[in-house]
């Protein structure tokens, strides 16, 4: 069976940026194509991969001349991993994009034209602002291209890392990630070498057997860190040890819990989860309001710009203390304990349980009332 040839488009110009890293171009007959690996402003040579009646989509194999908007990644994964879609632009272009982005959503998708759009506000911190973090381990690690021709023998397969995009059986190996501050990739290496040097199985996801599935890695503002590990299967010593040396590694840790996950898929929300250390959950505190912060909670990943989402609700909500406010799909109900100071009731609506019995608790401590807090009405929805 012959090969199929590839083709090449030569010197197309992208003008836009499209979700998930992909840029926008155009071939000289006007037919859309859409670029992995390019830069809006760049000139580049693709491959196609797909082609469909309205557009393309497209590998780039040559970039003919450079985006002023291209900048040199940070990260040495970058291309392979599927984290960080946009680290070869600028974080200021990134940012015109996006309120781009949000502008033709509103006025194409929504059908809406009379409104106005304010400036976007980037984050002072353009890496190390993620609270959370997930990695999965595996016993068939992702092979690069440049390891692959380094003909190296790989016996060792073991991996710890993300999911390679569209592979959902294959792990790339993390050896640095910029999305979490320190000492996030320390307990990562850690946990992955000590693994490997004490014969700990790794999850193999086709045949679904194994002891380490995931790690969850979670910090708050105070720098209190609270660690989760997925297993397949209960190995009590192992996981004891494995644990203690942890705990003795890291003092930042707070609090260790883990859950055994013998299912098809690694959702953690109708798992038990398993206090070893600590209390289970970290407290974060907003302007006066305390919050916490359990396993299973949602909690905005980025603080600062959590904090400053927080305070730009208050202010346009410009709540005069007579209203009633609802906030749907309120998790612990930070946003809607935040506006509550203005307001004369808050109502949340939230399907999971952990985070109601949360969000109530809050709602009775002493510190939240001088918010005058009255009403919190928290209905579990979504049966």
């Amino acid at each position: 069976m012959r090969k199929k040839k590839d083709v090449i488009l030569e010197n197309i110009k992208l003008f836009g940026a499209g979700a998930k890293g992909i840029a926008i171009g155009k071939t000289e007959e006007g037919k859309t194509v859409l670029v992995s690996g390019g830069v809006p402003g760049d000139i580049v040579n693709v491959r196609v991969k797909k082609s469909k009646s309205k557009y393309f989509e497209a590998e780039t194999t040559e970039v003919v001349k450079k985006s002023p908007f291209r900048v040199e990644p940070k990260c040495i994964h970058f291309g392979t991993c599927g984290g960080c879609k946009w680290q070869n632009m600028s974080y200021e272009k990134q940012l015109d994009f996006k309120q781009e982005e949000v502008y033709n959503n509103i006025k194409r998708i929504g059908g809406i034209d009379d409104f106005e759009t304010l400036p976007i506000l980037g984050a002072e911190e353009q890496y190390f602002y993620r609270n959370k973090m997930e990695f999965s381990f595996s016993n068939a690690k992702w092979l690069t291209k440049y390891e692959i021709s380094s003909e190296e023998n790989f016996g060792n397969r073991d991996a710890l890392g993300f999911h390679i995009p569209g592979m959902w059986s294959k792990i790339l190996d993390l050896k640095e990630c910029f999305l979490q501050e320190d000492p996030s990739n320390a307990i990562r290496l850690a946990v992955k070498n000590y693994a490997v040097e004490n014969g700990l199985d790794f999850f193999d996801v086709r045949n679904q057997e194994g002891f380490l599935r995931t790690l969850m890695m979670r910090q708050n503002s105070k720098g209190e860190w609270m660690v989760l590990f997925q297993l397949y299967r209960e190995e009590k010593e192992n996981r004891e040890k494995l644990f203690e040396f942890l705990l003795e590694k890291f003092p930042q840790i707070k609090t260790l819990v883990y859950a055994i996950n013998p299912k098809q898929n690694d959702s953690i929300y109708d798992l038990n989860v398993n206090i070893y250390f600590g209390d289970g959950f970290l407290m974060e505190e907003m302007d006066g309001l305390k919050f916490k912060i359990g396993p299973k909670s949602f909690f905005q990943t980025n603080y600062k710009q959590a904090l400053e989402l927080y305070r730009k609700t208050l202010e346009f909500a410009d709540l005069k203390g007579d209203e009633v406010v609802y906030d749907l799909y309120t998790g612990t109900g930070t946003i809607a304990q935040y506006v509550a100071r203005n307001a004369k009731h808050v109502i949340g609506i939230e399907s999971v349980q952990e985070a109601i019995d949360a969000a109530i608790e809050h709602a009775e401590t002493e510190w939240s009332y001088q918010y005058n807090v009255l009403l919190w009405g928290y209905e579990k929805c979504f049966q």
